[in-house]
């Protein structure tokens, strides 16, 4: 692994620093990623847990399964088939399109697609796919699908789900050998999985943290939302949601009125700080802010808890404490 991070620099600009305890990552936006020693971690991921097992295939890649012109799908290796963990077939998938299909070695971009990829804290929560490079938005929703897939066999606990991702990531940081000469592209797959693996037992830690506090007795009951406007973040049900700046603005407007109407020109004026413009582009503009905003705060978008419409007049908040 220090011979991982040590050739990681050949990528640039990005600066990685690996410890006993932790890998540090600066990335050229100024942002430092702070995460855990993933490999501290490798005796404890899936400790003292019951495994149910099912029979697969085996083997799932992106070289061992064809699709022919009509869009069938065609397993080509049995060589392995036989019992394996409940969710191995979905993580397998996963881990194909996430660590060996994402060709790149922009370390920035491979940062912003792991950060998605983390955020859920349920296997049938959306995957952020805004504002991003169009290779990774066919890679977030394949992936979306596999997820929706997993949820419907085994339910919405997603820290099975990340320590099969895990073992993945750590899998394939394995098969780099440090004797051998790499050109850039090859290079990156392998720090790919080493910054994966860490993002992923940071992920891991703190959800089991956050469980270990739901159930203590001596624990405060959270707010169904949060906001620290010092610092700019959100938290919804006790998980922190990645909001863009816009976003964060309007959520902010929403939250200092909460239950009461904020009219489309309040939210643009007051919220945004910027001139309001009555007219039907001004209107989509909102709505489509306040979609992203329900794919990331509602449990459910499609039937919104907290972000309500009011028809005609504008939206109000509703946060449930």
């Amino acid at each position: 692994m220090q011979a991982l991070a040590r050739e990681a620099l050949s990528l640039g600009p990005t600066d990685i620093e690996l410890s006993l305890a932790e890998l540090i990552v600066r990335l050229p936006n100024g942002h430092t990623v702070f995460c855990p020693n993933p490999l501290l971690h490798l005796h404890e991921a899936g400790e003292g847990q019951p495994v149910i097992c099912r029979i697969t295939p085996g083997t799932l890649s992106g070289d061992n399964i064809l699709v022919d012109q009509e869009g069938h799908t065609w397993l080509t290796d049995f060589a392995r088939a036989g019992p394996a963990p409940l969710l191995w077939d979905f993580v397998s998938l996963e881990a194909a399109i996430r660590f060996d299909l994402v060709d790149t070695a922009d370390l920035q971009a491979l940062h912003d697609f792991e950060t998605r990829l983390v955020e859920p804290a349920r296997l049938n929560e959306r995957l952020d796919a805004q504002d991003i490079d169009p290779e990774f938005r066919k890679a977030l929703g394949s992936i979306q699908e596999i997820r929706h897939q997993a949820f419907s066999a085994v339910g919405a606990d997603i820290i099975p789900y990340y320590t099969g991702l895990f073992f993945h990531a750590v899998r394939r940081m394995a098969d780099y050998t440090p004797e051998l000469r790499h050109t850039r592209q090859e290079l990156a797959h392998p720090v790919h999985a080493l910054l994966a693996a860490a993002m992923i037992c940071d992920r891991i830690t703190r959800m089991v943290d956050e469980l270990s506090l739901k159930d203590s007795s001596l624990a405060a009951p959270r707010k169904v939302l949060e906001i620290d406007e010092a610092n700019r973040q959100a938290w919804v049900e006790g998980r922190q949601v990645a909001l863009t700046p816009t976003e964060f603005d309007v959520l902010l407007h929403l939250y200092n009125h909460r239950g009461q109407l904020c009219t489309r020109r309040s939210i643009v004026e007051e919220g945004l700080k910027s001139q309001y413009a009555e007219n039907q582009q001004e209107a989509s503009r909102i709505n489509t802010i306040m979609g992203r905003l329900r794919k990331k705060i509602e449990p459910d978008p499609d039937h919104p808890r907290y972000i309500i419409t009011v028809r005609g007049q504008g939206y109000r908040l509703v946060p449930g404490e």
